[in-house]
């Protein structure tokens, strides 16, 4: 579900709870779900946490604010979405930007990058290395930000225009095109 960002209710749970770094939790809680009981107080807030994020990626990609620009799709928000959420929501994308304000370095951005349902079977983010124009990047080969460094001083217009260069380079490589 992670990749295709399609709604599961197994792994709707686990990845709620998987910022508490709780094992026995996690555990406990998906045997409650599996029998069809209710869930501890605080597993169900974090799950519920997750379908008003949901709710929210379904918003932002229906309300016409998310630019689509030779294959990636961005948008600037006031609050962080996990961005898998919007992997079925945007199925032509090749990469997915999200861009917010950093919590810890206020004035510069946190960026959350995945790529799209569209993207290439061979593209990974390490190919399009981001880190030349955002230092803090880091990633796997599908998805990754800059949360756990300073951020980017950069502001979207020009964050997107840099990573599209990167993708255009790639599919151009590649003799694809993003459109």
């Amino acid at each position: 579900a992670d990749h295709t960002g399609e709604e599961n209710g197994i792994a709707d749970l686990l990845q709620a709870l998987q910022y508490k770094r709780d094992l026995d939790f996690s555990v406990r809680n998906l045997e409650l779900l599996l029998d069809g009981k209710s869930l501890e107080p605080e597993a169900q807030k974090l799950l519920e946490k997750t379908f008003t994020d949901r709710k929210k990626a379904r918003e932002v990609a229906e309300n016409g604010n998310m630019i689509n620009s030779g294959g990636i799709v961005y948008v600037q928000l006031d609050k962080k979405i996990e961005s898998s959420y919007f992997l079925a929501l945007i199925p032509n994308a090749h990469v997915i930007l999200l861009f917010g304000p950093h919590e810890k370095n206020i004035g510069n951005w946190e960026v959350n990058i995945r790529l799209g349902m569209a993207a290439p079977s061979d593209l990974t983010l390490s190919k399009l290395k981001i880190e030349d124009f955002d230092p803090s990047f880091g990633y796997r080969w599908n998805a990754g930000g800059n949360s756990r460094g300073t951020g980017s001083s950069l502001d979207i217009a020009e964050y997107a225009q840099r990573l599209n260069g990167k993708l255009q380079k790639f599919l151009a490589s590649k003799k694809i095109s993003a459109h």
